[in-house]
């Protein structure tokens, strides 16, 4: 007889599932915490910086692409060395002969170029869609590269430290590489950013930085994309497209957010709540994801269609860890607008805005999460390369957009 799934069976087999493998939930709930202050800390800076956000119009529709560039390049490297360690193939080394050195070249590259190429995305798209007065292609090109090598190299040591960390505790990578990487890009990315914009509208100085860093930008493309060394030559050739897709996307969030800026203006608060918002999304879904390919290489959840009961235990558990999460950032939000001077519309608002649309995100989220899992399996694709840029990126406009929403129904 076919038993027939009910939430209370499915809540019940979830928290079963929960107490029976407590380590990868410590860990991964512990990731999310971590990733949640962290984007806090993100958020804190964005929301203080609102006065640079209005008098460089466009920069806020970058921000959110420049901010996940890093957490998608190397939330991917992790998952690949993580391949790599179950495979036994893993070996630490800077040298380009090895596969660890190439792994870590690619990462620099992709976010080097990227960077480029979706500061000049962000400039098409604000003008298109009638940013006034945006700034320059010059000045996208300054705060969007210059802004990124630092992040670069931060989030790279980081990855690194994950890795060396989790071989040593076998911890599984999977479980925490994609919050505590998305972590470390919000907090180190946007300050990057904000000292970037000292370098713009600088008469002739700032084209003259805008020439020299994207030259540094495209070359590292083009030794990446023609390189003689296999693995540097894959990874470019297969991540860029999705990287710029994602991207595209995150930029599509920036101007939801961009379009809404001068009322936003004026609750500061709420812009402090976006990074962390996208941030818990984005590893929520990607988590997930990782979990549904797991499955589906096992074989316990099936490629040719689609279905709620072989997940639903990890879509419950997905919602068991980040309601509350949601709760405490709402909470930590509201005593931010109270005791750090940063306008909001009162306690109870700011942590309904945080559930409600942290919620709902999480729904679309975990949708998406599935159904990349799912396609990227079923069309042969590498899901170390294609399923956490993807997951990400689409997670940042969901969220980005519930949250407006949100803001708007409850006519804040």
């Amino acid at each position: 007889m076919k038993l027939r799934v009910t939430p209370e069976r499915t809540f019940r087999r979830a928290t079963a599932l929960l107490r029976t493998d407590p380590v990868s939930v410590r860990a991964g709930f512990s990731a999310l915490i971590i990733s949640t202050f962290a984007g806090l800390v993100a958020g804190v800076v964005l929301g203080s910086i609102t006065g640079t956000l209005v008098s460089l119009p466009g920069l806020i529709v970058l921000a959110p692409a420049a901010i996940g560039l890093r957490g998608n390049v190397f939330g991917a490297l992790a998952s690949r060395l993580s391949t790599m360690t179950q495979l036994g193939d893993l070996r630490f080394s800077r040298r380009l002969s090895t596969s660890v050195g190439q792994n870590l070249a690619s990462a620099a590259i992709l976010s080097i170029s990227c960077s480029f190429i979706l500061a000049g995305i962000a400039k098409i798209v604000s003008e298109a869609f009638g940013v006034r007065n945006a700034i320059s292609f010059s000045d996208f090109f300054v705060i969007s590269i210059v802004g990124g090598l630092i992040p670069t190299a931060v989030v790279m040591l980081v990855t690194i430290y994950l890795a060396k960390l989790c071989v040593a505790r076998k911890w599984d990578l999977d479980n925490v590489g994609a919050p505590l990487i998305t972590a470390t890009g919000d907090v180190v990315t946007i300050p990057s950013l904000v000292l970037a914009t000292l370098l713009v509208r600088l008469g002739w100085v700032t084209p003259t930085i805008s020439v020299l860093v994207s030259a540094l930008a495209i070359a590292s493309f083009a030794y990446g994309f023609f390189s003689r060394y296999a693995t540097i030559k894959r990874i470019i050739r297969e991540s860029l497209t999705v990287l710029i897709i994602g991207g595209s996307i995150s930029i599509l969030a920036g101007l939801t957010v961009q379009g809404r800026l001068d009322s936003l203006s004026r609750y500061p608060i709420l812009i402090v709540l976006v990074p962390p918002l996208l941030s818990i999304n984005g590893a929520i879904g990607s988590i997930l994801s990782a979990r549904i390919s797991t499955k589906l290489h096992l074989g316990t959840v099936r490629a040719d269609r689609f279905g709620f009961s072989p997940v639903s235990e990890d879509v419950t558990i997905s919602y068991l860890l980040t309601v509350p999460i949601f709760f405490v950032l709402g909470i930590f939000c509201a005593a931010i607008s109270s005791f750090g001077h940063l306008a909001g519309p009162g306690w109870f608002s700011v942590v309904a805005i945080s559930v409600i649309a942290g919620v709902i995100a999480t729904t679309f989220s975990n949708i998406v999460g599935y159904v990349t899992a799912v396609m990227t399996y079923r069309f042969g694709f590498d899901p170390d390369n294609f399923a956490v840029p993807a997951v990400t990126s689409v997670s940042d406009l969901i969220g980005a957009v519930v949250l407006m929403m949100t803001i708007g129904v409850l006519q804040i």
